[in-house]
């Protein structure tokens, strides 16, 4: 299969001493190769923030990232701005209906970071939903991963923390503010 932009290996190959089994991550990188240039983009940027200091959740982060690459899924990798508002797009399969659950985003410890009160809603009314993360309290220079859940109201209809179900994840880059620069 031909690559698609420039290889990945060389971009990132100091990084890979700071993983337990580099072996492994050299056969991800490897179908990493194959992936469009933006998500190999992407992959480098991850790693540039990767050093001797990443801890050991970040570094599982990266190598999930490149495991969903390696069986030929495409990994949820997005980039924004400290600060920053942010918007995920869900797109319902035909029939969908999320009437009477809250769309959420939370960090991989559970803490909220969209709006605790987006009303999910049928496939018919609305077959793309969107989880809305406010200026983007994610500290810049790092990356995240977070859940984009279904979740039950609480009494008052805000996300009671209680999921329903996990949508999907996704890794976040955060750039520094715009107004920083």
């Amino acid at each position: 299969m031909p690559v698609n932009g420039p290889h990945i290996i060389p971009l990132v190959n100091s990084k890979i001493q700071y993983f337990s089994d580099s072996t492994r991550m050299y056969q991800f990188l490897l179908k990493a190769n194959r992936t469009d240039a933006t998500t190999k983009m992407l992959l480098q940027r991850i790693f540039d923030l990767v050093n001797g200091s990443t801890s050991a959740g970040d570094l599982d982060i990266v190598e999930t990232v490149l495991e969903e690459i390696a069986y030929n899924q495409q990994p949820k990798i997005f980039e924004t701005n400290e600060g920053e508002d942010f918007v995920i797009e869900i797109d319902l399969e035909t029939d969908r209906d999320f009437t009477g659950y809250l769309l959420t985003a939370r960090k991989e410890d559970g803490t909220l970071i969209s709006e605790n009160d987006t009303a999910g809603d049928s496939y018919a009314n609305a077959p793309t939903q969107y989880i809305q993360i406010p200026d983007c309290p994610l500290t810049a220079g790092a990356f995240y991963l977070i859940h984009c859940n279904l979740e039950h109201p609480d009494g008052s209809n805000l996300a009671s923390g209680d999921v329903a179900t996990v949508l999907t994840h996704a890794v976040i880059i955060v750039k520094p503010d715009v107004d920083q620069i």
